[in-house]
């Protein structure tokens, strides 16, 4: 005779096996959202607990400041394999992230217990896959930031050399231009000798002329080049250092041998 079938027996209500189906079940039933919020409270408490700075964990994970706070806030979605490496950093199971908060209380308050999660872990509780110089955005940022501003005031100081040196140019220039004037205005007036050299009033009004041009140390340390006193062809052209060559005629350039021209050629001042 057939036999027929015979009814399952019913699991024990205390059973672990009933207690596990049920956790199950409740766990798949909770919505999305309250699963993240839960991940990220566990984040949160975690590294709390480890002592670690939110800035040190960022960088663990290769995320930014404030990636890494809307991970702990529950306002970005944490992926899977970002999780992973939280879980490292952090030195935590996995599953240590989807407890819930009465487990997760009852471990963070029972010290035996949450060493217990550390030995399960395959990392420690301090940061293992820090990221390198080159993979770090804050440290890319810092060394071009530097760089740049090297650039920057390298260029700031060579702007600032030309200027110096293009003011002190204009200044002798003008210097030597009213020296030529005054000289000239003292040969009109009948101060100077036909045929040349320039006389010594020529010279000496011509060089406080270029005096009124110069800084204070310049104009008081400024003389009139000995060489000045010999006739053309062989008048002073280059003059010693804060000398000024007075000639009578010019040496040089397009009225050279002209009687009625002076020519003044300064030697560049000290600073």
């Amino acid at each position: 005779m057939p036999t027929s079938p015979q009814p399952k027996r019913p699991a024990a209500p205390g059973s672990a096996r009933t207690q596990l189906e049920k956790e199950a079940n409740r766990q798949s039933a909770l919505p999305a959202s309250v699963i993240d919020l839960r991940v990220a409270r566990r984040i949160r408490a975690r590294r709390l607990w480890s002592g670690m700075t939110l800035q040190t964990l960022a960088q663990c994970i290769g995320v930014a400041f404030q990636q890494a706070h809307k991970y702990e806030r529950g306002q970005s979605r944490i992926s899977a394999g970002r999780l992973f490496h939280v879980a490292k950093a952090l030195g935590a199971p996995i599953t240590y992230f989807f407890l819930p908060d009465e487990e997760a209380k009852a471990l963070e308050e029972d010290p035996a217990q949450h060493a217990a999660v550390n030995s399960e872990s395959q990392g420690s509780s301090r940061p293992m896959n820090k990221p390198g110089f080159l993979r770090d955005r804050r440290g890319a940022v810092a060394a071009l930031v530097a760089v740049t501003m090297t650039v920057l005031f390298g260029f700031a100081g060579l702007g600032v050399d030309v200027g110096i040196w293009y003011a002190l140019k204009r200044q002798s220039q003008s210097a030597a231009d009213n020296a030529a004037i005054s000289g000239a205005i003292e040969l009109a007036d009948g101060k100077g000798v036909s045929g040349g050299p320039a006389t010594t009033d020529v010279r000496n009004l011509t060089m406080y002329a270029a005096r009124n041009n110069l800084t204070t140390s310049a104009a008081s340390s400024l003389s009139v080049d000995s060489r000045s006193s010999q006739a053309y062809p062989n008048g002073c052209t280059a003059p010693a250092g804060n000398n000024i060559c007075v000639n009578n005629p010019p040496n040089l350039g397009a009225y050279a041998g002209n009687a009625n021209y002076v020519e003044a050629i300064l030697a560049q001042p000290a600073v």
